[in-house]
């Protein structure tokens, strides 16, 4: 009887496995129809929406990713319910049979009709029981696969090292010496080579176009990243020899691209 089960549960662990192989596939079309939602009931859309005539638009847009998506998870579902659908009767055509091999020594006087139903109800608990563990291991299965992803995640440690003992309390001067970076994933220098100085209480405006590396400066000044080449220095020490915490909360900063956090002052 139990034995009559693994096929079922192979092939539960299997479709699991893929459908939430397929979840992560598909997550970035997920986040697009996540967005085109967001623009329909945000009331900030609304007028660019009417203007631009572009509701019929997004609405193919979200059609063809939904129907996408659907059509994929639709094809593995399918597949799923088509091949439990057999494995699952297995231990149904053997309880049956073993029903009838009971009736037949009940007929052949072998065995009585309390024997029938103890057997029976045995064999019930036992098949009842088997399909339970099953289900509960394929939770167990798809749990797993996404603590997989939560200990990954957790095993990422930061590029930039809070390893500074010093505390910056006053900032007298900033120095970048030839100073040139790149952001990850990219082959162009948003920085090469910057050298200046400013001391305090000088006022200081950098001026230039869009992506000349303005606010490449600050975030490397932050230590949201390290320079790909070059140092800078604050008050003559290198800003990797202060603690992140004394040297962010020394400055004070506001993006161009700022969010806006939807909490009360308090």
């Amino acid at each position: 009887m139990t034995m009559t089960a693994l096929p079922s549960g192979i092939a539960l662990k299997y479709y699991t496995e893929s459908l939430y192989d397929l979840s992560l596939e598909q997550i970035s079309n997920r986040r697009k129809l996540s967005y085109i939602q967001q623009i329909a009931f945000n009331r900030d859309f609304g007028q660019d929406v009417r203007r631009f005539e572009s509701s019929e638009v997004l609405k193919n847009v979200y059609d063809n990713l939904w129907s996408k998506l659907f059509s994929q998870r639709k094809k593995i579902l399918k597949n799923r319910s088509r091949i439990t659908f057999i494995l699952d009767y297995l231990p149904e055509v053997v309880l049956v049979i073993i029903s009838g091999h009971i009736i037949f020594n009940i007929v052949d006087g072998k065995l009585n009709i309390g024997d029938y139903i103890f057997l029976s109800g045995l064999l019930g608990q036992l098949w009842h029981s088997t399909s339970g563990f099953i289900s509960s291991s394929m939770e167990i299965v798809e749990n797993k696969l996404r603590m997989n992803n939560y200990k990954s995640l957790f095993k990422y440690t930061n590029k930039v090292e809070d390893n500074g003992t010093l505390e910056l309390k006053i900032v007298d001067s900033i120095t970048f010496k030839n100073v040139s970076f790149i952001y990850p994933l990219s082959e162009k220098y948003a920085l090469k080579n910057i050298c200046f100085y400013i001391n305090n209480p000088e006022h200081v405006a950098f001026i230039g176009l869009n992506g000349s590396g303005k606010s490449t400066i600050i975030k490397l000044l932050l230590r949201f990243y390290e320079p790909t080449s070059g140092e800078i220095l604050i008050n003559g020490i290198n800003i990797s020899s202060y603690t992140l915490n004394s040297l962010r909360r020394s400055f004070s900063v506001y993006f161009q691209d700022m969010n806006n956090f939807a909490f009360t002052i308090r």
